[in-house]
Order: C-alpha cells, then sequence, then structure tokens
C-alpha cells in the first residue's frame, strides 16, 4: 500500500506576513521578561496596564509566563459597580501564588521540624 501524499495548504490560506513571525516571537519573549519580572516582584498584572494597541500581545505574552510559571494564576477583581443598574465590571488580573495545594515551602517544612523537635 502506498503512503497518502501530503497535501499543503492553499496559497489562499496562507498568513500575509508570515516572514515576520521570528520579530513577533521575540517581541514576546521580550515582554516575557519584563511580565515575569513584575510577577516575580510580588505586583499583580493586567491587561489594563498597558495601552489598548498592546493588549491582544498582553494575551499572547501572558500565556507564555504561565506555561513557565504555573504557579501564576488568574484573579478577578471588581473593578465597578453600579446598583441601580445591577452592573458590576471585573478584571482578570495575574498574579504569583507560590504556595499551592499539596506543595509545601522548605523554609516552613524547616521551621515546622524544628518546632516539633
Amino acid at each position: 500500500m502506498s503512503e497518502p501524499k501530503k497535501r499543503e495548504a492553499p496559497t489562499a490560506m496562507a498568513r500575509s506576513g508570515a516572514q515576520d513571525s521570528t520579530n513577533d516571537t521575540d517581541i514576546i519573549a521580550t515582554s516575557a521578561i519584563a511580565i515575569k519580572a513584575r510577577i516575580q516582584a510580588g505586583e499583580i498584572v493586567a491587561a489594563t496596564d498597558y495601552p489598548a494597541a498592546d493588549r491582544p500581545l498582553f494575551w499572547a505574552v501572558i500565556n507564555r509566563v504561565r506555561d513557565d510559571l504555573p504557579c501564576v494564576k488568574a484573579i478577578w477583581r471588581t473593578i465597578g459597580e453600579r446598583h441601580v443598574d445591577g452592573v458590576r465590571v471585573r478584571q482578570k488580573m495575574f498574579k504569583i501564588f507560590p504556595r499551592q495545594k499539596g506543595v509545601i515551602d522548605p523554609a516552613l517544612a524547616g521551621l515546622i521540624a524544628l518546632a516539633a523537635v
């Protein structure tokens, strides 16, 4: 039995500017380093920290940061509320949570062992 023929994507489906993907990767990597530094310093990072034109880039960067640092979790904060209309505006923010369920901090474990002795 012969191998199936590999099909190529139609040229109409090719993304315009595909050659610029290395530039996009460099920009995302640079931004990821900056956001990692902010998060590791204890800051809470949100998309509204950046100009509206850069927000799509922010979502690409935060996904890469969350892949690299699994302890970065999303939290929701209420940033506006109107009781008359019953409207609540919430924003997704990202923060580092070093102590996750099932994981113990080595310094804390040492203190517990010292206290037990």
